[in-house]
């Protein structure tokens, strides 16, 4: 198993992780942007909220999978989970810790 494939998986696991954590941790409705001072400017219904960074950790992972095996190694699916797991923790940080 190549080592892009067996990040690829670990970061679905974290992605679906994750997304069961925020389900229980997050409010009803999520920041998703604050101002500098420490406001919520933007929100989300929870299930949109969680949705949006579970569906792109996941696709980026799949995508990953899926370059893997036609021979790309190129890590740009990586890339993209990443950028959702990160989005992932920034939100749970910014509604559970930051905004009270």
């Amino acid at each position: 198993m190549s080592q892009q494939k067996k990040w690829a998986i670990a970061l679905i696991v974290i992605s679906v992780v994750l997304t069961v954590v925020s389900y229980f941790v997050l409010p009803e409705t999520v920041i998703i942007q604050i101002a500098m001072n420490a406001n919520g400017n933007a929100t989300l219904t929870k299930p949109v909220a969680i949705l949006i960074p579970a569906v792109l950790s996941i696709a980026g992972a799949v995508f990953s999978l899926f370059s893997v095996q036609k021979g790309n190694k190129a890590p740009k699916g990586i890339l993209i989970s990443v950028v959702g797991v990160a989005i992932f923790a920034a939100m749970i940080v910014v509604n559970t810790i930051l905004v009270k």
